[in-house]
């Protein structure tokens, strides 16, 4: 089963705490502590680090069979054929190779999922600075509520 995301609620609890991951993790129900690590920083700790692993590992597999049913979807609805998908496929695997261009590396598929937040709003989403100000205000917000 693929893991959820952590509650915000959780993140001010730990780093108002004097715990470390570790200790912080223990204090946790079972079906929280994988989940939790998602939210901590970079960590020294092997069993941390070991649960961010598997959790990461796990989103990777939930995102791997949620492309695949789409493709299958995509598939059977008569919407693409099994041949337009392998074709567009190793066209967009080879465009991952190449280097030509000034920064050829935003075009790349994987680019847009490497960019935080305010760089996905401007880059991807074209806002401009005034809403990305007001998309942080709002998520700002939404933090403090939860």
């Amino acid at each position: 089963m693929a893991p959820y995301l952590v509650p915000f609620y959780i993140l001010p609890r730990y780093k108002e705490t004097s715990l470390n991951a570790e200790d912080f993790l223990a204090n946790l129900p079972n079906n929280m502590k994988r989940n939790a690590v998602l939210s901590f920083e970079a960590s020294d700790s092997p069993k941390v680090m070991q649960l961010q692993i598997k959790a990461l590992t796990d989103i990777v597999y939930s995102l791997c069979q949620e492309v695949e049913t789409m493709r299958e979807l995509l598939i059977k609805n008569e919407k693409l054929t099994a041949n337009e998908y392998d074709q567009a496929r190793r066209e967009r695997m080879l465009k991952d190779h190449t280097s030509v261009g000034p920064n050829p590396w935003v075009l790349h598929s994987y680019y847009r999922y490497m960019l935080d937040e305010d760089d996905f709003l401007r880059e991807i989403l074209k806002l401009d600075p005034e809403q990305i100000q007001e998309f942080r205000q709002s998520a700002q917000s939404a933090e403090r509520l939860t």
